[in-house]
């Protein structure tokens, strides 16, 4: 019963983190967007005047670093998201182990009262 709530536990947070990257990845998105609008119009100003092919082409060389600095944000953005997936899990293991551990120290405790009480019994049986 512990190991399916914990599964569901597990299962809601991956949806949530989910649904916070998909969140995440728009605003990246959208950042890098507004980033390659200037260098865009830029460009497309140089193409009806005309200008030499040498603007152009260090106008062109400044989106494809844009594009490059994208590709990079998103390979370290997934890179983030699986460290943080493995962490997640992790804790909810270790919070599951800590759960056990706790339970047996409590049975551990109460067998041990037990005991003690047997004991007592027996020695007030001696004595009377």
């Amino acid at each position: 019963m512990l190991h399916l709530r914990l599964v569901h536990k597990v299962r809601q947070i991956l949806l949530v983190h989910k649904y916070l990257l998909v969140q995440h990845h728009q605003v990246q998105l959208l950042q890098v967007r507004h980033h390659q609008l200037p260098v865009l119009q830029r460009h497309q100003q140089l193409q009806k005047k005309k200008q030499t092919p040498v603007l152009l082409l260090q106008h062109l060389q400044r989106l494809l670093q844009v594009r490059h600095h994208q590709f990079l944000l998103l390979r370290l953005h997934r890179l983030v998201l699986r460290v943080h997936l493995v962490l997640q899990v992790h804790l909810v293991l270790q919070d599951h182990r800590i759960h056990q551990v706790h339970r047996l120290l409590q049975d551990l405790m109460v067998y041990r009262l037990h005991q003690l009480l047997v004991l007592r019994h027996h020695q007030l049986k001696l004595f009377l």
